[in-house]
């Protein structure tokens, strides 16, 4: 590997950006380690969808992936679509 000499705004606009990322990278794995799926328990009540007892998010108590993982998906493009064709 080369050493290449960058002009120091430039090296400083590097370490932002990967500070920045950095960052962004520890929100999103902080948000899904808050959203995890979790099994059905018997207080969550009963669904009436194809699934009975479908998988369920640990921190919004809905069926998962919860609003915050699909929009989580969309925004890194991993979940096409709308949020009412989850």
């Amino acid at each position: 590997m080369t050493d290449i000499d960058l002009p120091p705004e430039i090296v400083e606009q590097i370490t932002q950006a990967t500070k920045i990322i950095q960052d962004f990278s520890a929100v999103i794995h902080n948000i899904r380690e808050l959203h995890k799926r979790r099994e059905w328990e018997p207080k969550d009540g009963m669904s009436f969808d194809e699934n009975p007892f479908p998988e369920m998010c640990s921190h919004c108590n809905t069926k998962f992936p919860c609003e915050t993982i699909v929009a989580l998906g969309r925004g890194m493009g991993i979940i096409k679509g709308s949020s009412n064709g989850r």
